[in-house]
């Protein structure tokens, strides 16, 4: 083509040129220690869809590409809090959304969960995005010309009535060396002792105490990029020996190596961790750990001297802090002790299901002590130390269980009695101390859901709801055998009368129930009637409570257990097969109610732990007795309620009575016991930590029944693959006449709901009728 057609815009198609984009490059436009804490970018198209964006998850769990993957909308991702899902899908009238694909320029304010630890705790955070589009620059005759791109690029800030909060903190304008290229012997001065070796020994990052988070600061060779992808302390070392020439033709960024040489250069202390250990480290509490991680990404860790499994834990640290700023359990501690004015030291226990599983291996628990390093009123760093749970829980223990002083004419409550349960709650509503270490990591509401009902219903917590319209669940097809493919049709449609039947006899009756329960809730308020519950009440509230899944997990291990101690005597492999059978196959699995959810988790959860617990080559014929299922991954919606300690709710002075009645619940006490389900509740701040102190006294054999948890886990209905027709997307202003961007008006949505014309709704009918006709012939058979 000449050069007269091509300025014209007359020239012919002859092709395609593409270039493949890694992802870490768009993150090195907005890198997490130039941005601040939780600030990030992100891309999507004119479309609305996601090009990037650092809570997109193309890849689950297993390394497979997750189902429409290429298509996840921008409203998928980030999600207003007050956001209400329709048909599990989440609303498309977002304004970030349709400023990003109109592909205009200005900003957006919006409220959403910021959640962490995989969505177990979470908060409301004030967001401000500012969106723009893109454009691209190429050469055109003599000149450059700028062209419209179909993208949008967007910046989100966190966001305070002055401005963004927390605010990034001020750097020196000037580096603090004469010269960003330095020995050797400086270089192991600032950042590691084993940088003073000449070959830098990538293979075992965590001799060198010292880490640093995943940001490319330089156009690496390949050589270096190898040495960056194994160590990228071993990288930096590398680059700040090398020329300020060489420097800069690598196109190195000046400005984070400035950075993180201010921050070296202000850790160093971190050097005497080991040798002072002692006079750092109070007996009492003991530490497994002590690290320190800076805005640029910058960590150090030390482990006590006589640490016999120190290269693991040091191993471990090293791999699981590669994100810098943006782990989970630094932006939690800079963001609460942003939201005090004094110092916080933040307690963060594992996830109820780790704990759970250390428990099942015997080993130690972990429990992190993390407080925010401040410049003023910017946080610059995290400090923290890794404690054992059994040295904490003696601890409280001991601080509990014996008294300072009288009460009430020299009476004296402590958790020591009977009566007393006495715990320890992080501002999630998560058990960090319990005189149970099964509670540990658990909300309170699974440990004592009464108190914690009180307490929501006194606003010292409220409740978080958090989508995740990312979710991947398993959809489990039982392996029927072939001759279920046989029934009689009409059998098929008797089938469905009858479950069409009992549906609707259900619904009317749940709606009778519903309507019953508000008439009286509405009489007890105003005295019209008794308030306390009836059995029925009880009978009822039981049945629609929903059981936790680790409680399930609970009762099958104990069994396990049981049963095991009980066989273990036995020399004979037969006998053993025998009892496993009646013990725990016959009550789990072969015995188990059909169509009930716990039973069926419990046989399936019983059919993974038997070859762990008594070997594969002992329960192999029982396992046969196991549901046999297909499982196929399928795109769907998870909804999490979270639990939030209210800061702006003054704590109660005396104790917050509980009585079951008014809480809408029943009593239920043990045979023999003679008390009631009344408790009395009491709660204090423990000072300069995240932590509240939760007394509950009462009589341990009597409880309230009925309690519906507070932090729940839901799998809302999957997403359909239907096209609908979304809103019209205006066209970019593109400077070629015959250069046009096709505009998908039609997509293939994972949001739609068909809706039903006119014409729909006849068929619809027409079919139920042509139905009712055919079980009424079914009938006389």
């Amino acid at each position: 083509r000449s050069l007269q057609k091509v300025s014209d815009g007359l020239g012919h198609l002859i092709g395609v040129a593409g270039l493949d984009v890694p992802v870490n490059q768009f993150e090195r436009l907005g890198p997490a220690w130039e941005l601040g804490l939780m600030a990030y970018i992100f891309m999507a198209t004119n479309n609305g869809f996601i090009l990037f964006h650092p809570e997109f998850r193309p890849v689950n769990e297993a390394g497979e590409m997750q189902m429409f993957y290429n298509n996840q909308d921008i409203a998928d991702v980030e999600v207003p809090a007050d956001g209400t899902p329709t048909n599990g899908r989440p609303s498309y009238d977002l304004s970030l959304r349709s400023a990003m694909i109109q592909r205009v320029t200005g900003f957006v304010d919006m409220v959403k969960v910021k959640t962490f630890d995989d969505m177990s705790r979470g908060t409301k955070q004030k967001f401000r995005y500012f969106h723009a589009p893109l454009n691209s620059t190429a050469p055109f005759g003599v000149a450059t010309e700028t062209r419209p791109t179909p993208f949008s690029l967007g910046l989100a800030l966190p966001w305070g009535s002055a401005g963004q909060w927390p605010p990034v903190a001020a750097y020196p304008t000037a580096p603090p060396f004469d010269s960003y290229s330095l020995h050797r012997e400086n270089l192991a001065k600032l950042f590691s002792k084993r940088l003073i070796n000449s070959t830098c020994d990538a293979a075992k990052p965590e001799l060198y105490k010292t880490g640093l988070a995943e940001f490319e600061f330089c156009d690496f060779s390949s050589e270096l990029l190898a040495e960056y992808g194994v160590n990228p302390l071993c990288a930096l070392g590398s680059v700040l020996e090398m020329p300020l020439a060489r420097q800069q033709a690598m196109g190195c960024s000046f400005e984070y190596l400035k950075r993180v040489m201010v921050d070296a250069l202000s850790t160093r202390e971190a050097y005497e961790w080991e040798t002072n250990w002692n006079t750092i480290v109070p007996a009492q509490i003991g530490a497994t750990l002590l690290f320190l991680w800076t805005g640029t990404g910058l960590a150090r860790w030390q482990t006590p001297p006589t640490n016999d499994a120190q290269s693991v834990i040091d191993a471990s640290f090293a791999a699981a802090r590669r994100n810098g700023s943006r782990d989970s359990l630094y932006e939690r501690t800079a963001l609460l002790a942003s939201s005090s004015d004094s110092s916080l030291t933040v307690l963060t226990a594992p996830s109820g299901d780790s704990v759970f599983a250390r428990f099942k291996a015997n080993t130690s628990v972990p429990i992190y002590l993390t407080s925010a390093l401040r410049v003023e009123s910017s946080v610059v760093g995290v400090v923290g130390a890794e404690i054992n749970y059994d040295r904490l829980a003696n601890y409280f223990v001991n601080a509990t269980n014996s008294c300072v002083s009288g009460v009430g004419g020299g009476a004296c409550v402590t958790c020591a009695q009977t009566n007393v349960r006495c715990y320890l709650l992080d501002d999630s509503g998560a058990v960090v101390v319990s005189e149970s270490q099964t509670d540990v990591g658990k909300t309170f509401d699974i440990v004592n859901c009464p108190a914690m009902q009180l307490m929501i219903n006194r606003s010292l917590f409220v409740t978080v709801k958090a989508f995740d319209f990312q979710a991947v669940c398993l959809k489990k097809t039982p392996v029927d055998s072939s001759a279920s493919t046989l029934f009689n049709p009409i059998r098929a449609l008797m089938r469905l009368a009858s479950w069409a039947f009992i549906e609707g006899f259900l619904l009317l009756a749940d709606l009778t129930s519903s309507t019953l329960r508000v008439i009286k809730a509405g009489a007890q308020e105003f005295g019209m009637a008794s308030s306390r519950s009836t059995a029925e009440d009880c009978h009822r509230v039981d049945a629609s409570r929903p059981d936790s899944i680790l409680k399930v997990y609970e009762r099958v291990d104990a069994m396990i257990a049981e049963t095991a101690d009980l066989v273990a005597p036995h020399p004979d492999a037969s006998l053993k097969v025998q009892e496993i059978r009646r013990r725990l196959m016959q009550p789990l699995c072969i015995g188990r109610t059909a169509d009930d959810q716990d039973e069926e988790e419990a046989c399936e959860y019983l059919c993974k732990r038997l070859p762990e617990q008594f070997g594969i080559g002992l329960v192999s014929d029982l396992l046969a007795g196991c549901p046999k299922f297909d499982e196929a991954q399928i795109d769907c919606t998870v909804k999490r309620t979270l639990l939030r300690r209210e800061p702006r709710q003054p704590l109660p002075t005396s104790a917050m009575r509980l009585q079951c009645p008014l809480l809408g619940l029943c009593e239920a006490c043990q045979p023999g016991a003679n008390g009631s389900s009344e408790f009395n509740v009491y709660v204090r701040q423990v000072s300069g930590t995240n932590l509240m102190f939760v007394a509950v006294t009462g009589d341990p054999n009597c409880d309230c029944t009925g309690c519906p948890l507070a932090v729940i886990t839901e799998k809302l209905s999957g997403t359909r693959n239907i096209s609908v027709q979304q809103r019209f997307r205006e066209r970019p202003p593109w400077s070629r006449p015959n250069v046009v961007l096709i505009d998908n008006s039609t997509v293939c949505s994972k949001t739609a709901v068909p809706s039903l014309t006119i014409l729909q709704s006849l068929r619809w009918l027409l079919s139920f009728l042509v139905l009712l006709n055919l079980l009424v012939f079914s009938s006389d058979f």
